[in-house]
């Protein structure tokens, strides 16, 4: 999507510039990112192998301090940080117990 953005400061000064908007489909391959101590991250699936998607960042409110997110859009967590809206589901034998649709 691109469009022209015009600010009007005064009679006779005026500003455009371009905004471009790119979108492209991109996903986890799930709709909800189960971590443990076998699965520690999740890699970024992009709509299209020309995508070229880099510098991913993340901001999270509330802090999450035991979830990043590398440059090409991994999300990991970090078995040394401990934190995370529900931890200890995951039984010895792989399972998950105690979270719905699982």
């Amino acid at each position: 999507v691109e469009c022209e953005v015009s600010a009007h400061q005064a009679l006779h000064l005026v500003s455009t510039v371009k905004v471009s908007v790119t979108v492209e489909f991109m996903s986890y391959g799930a709709g909800a990112l189960f971590f443990s101590s076998g699965v520690t991250s999740y890699p970024v699936t992009l709509g299209s192998a020309a995508a070229d998607w880099t510098d991913f960042g993340m901001v999270c409110a509330p802090e999450a301090p035991w979830l990043s997110i590398a440059s090409s859009g991994a999300v990991s967590t970090s078995s040394s940080t401990s934190g995370g809206a529900v931890t200890d589901t995951e039984t010895p034998d792989g399972d998950f117990v105690g979270i719905d649709g699982s």
